[in-house]
């Protein structure tokens, strides 16, 4: 299971925010008008473009099994060097673009939806191991990269006036790939084998759905801007 925290923040050119609610007053007026009150609505398209980073988590653990020019392997165990479960940390930066929209409602409750796409650099390494009959049967080195993800969300917050508090939540995609060398056979793991290990570079490229979950706030800014800040978690 792979766990992605990223912390976004940018700005965003919102279609708009602000309205008036008084009339004007007529020129022949001897005093002057009241000030008239000015307040923030959040309803309307928006577009911009975020700059954050991202931390990853990936687990790895199971069986695996298969064939070798047509003969059958036993199924081996996957994990770390002690037996447990391997994990692998990623972080790095990640930026891109979002849209969305939002309505407010009774009055200051805002329902919005919003899409997102990221360029990201997030990368990480670790050590894996297999296991034949509980015996350390061989070991690699793994590195994972994380260059793109994306979400689909929901929105529902409330406004104070020009300070919008909201949770997040939908769909959740990302693309990453990784390579896997073997270091140790037997024996001689989890150090490092006298002679060669004789396997083939293991090279992926995979895309990956789940979910999205997070909240922040969002302020509304003069001439139509909107500053964002927004902590996900996404669980793919």
């Amino acid at each position: 299971m792979r766990v992605l925290s990223i912390a976004a923040a940018g700005m965003m050119v919102a279609a708009a925010t602000v309205a008036n609610a008084a009339d004007m007053v007529p020129a022949m007026a001897t005093k002057a008008p009241p000030v008239a009150p000015i307040y923030t609505s959040w309803t309307g398209f928006y577009i911009g473009a975020n700059l954050g980073g991202g931390w990853e988590h990936i687990d790895y653990s199971g069986t695996s099994d298969g064939t070798s020019a047509g003969v059958p392997f036993p199924e081996v165990t996957i994990g770390s060097v002690s037996g447990g479960t391997a994990r692998r940390d990623l972080s790095g930066i990640l930026g891109g673009g979002q849209f969305g929209f939002n309505y407010e409602f009774a009055p200051h409750w805002v329902a919005g939806l919003e899409a997102d796409v990221d360029a990201a650099d997030i990368t990480g390494s670790n050590t894996n191991c297999s296991f034949l009959a509980g015996a350390l049967r061989s070991c690699s080195h793994a590195d994972s990269k994380t260059d793109a993800l994306g979400t689909i969300r929901g929105r529902l917050g409330y406004a104070f006036d020009n300070v919008l508090l909201y949770g997040t939540g939908g769909f959740a995609w990302d693309h990453g790939t990784g390579t896997s060398v073997p270091f140790c056979s037997g024996p001689a793991c989890p150090g490092v084998s006298a002679a060669p290990v004789v396997a083939n570079l293991v090279s992926t490229s995979t895309t990956a759905a789940g979910w999205a979950a997070g909240g922040w706030r969002r302020v509304a800014l003069p001439s139509e801007l909107d500053g964002p800040g927004r902590i996900s978690s996404l669980a793919i």
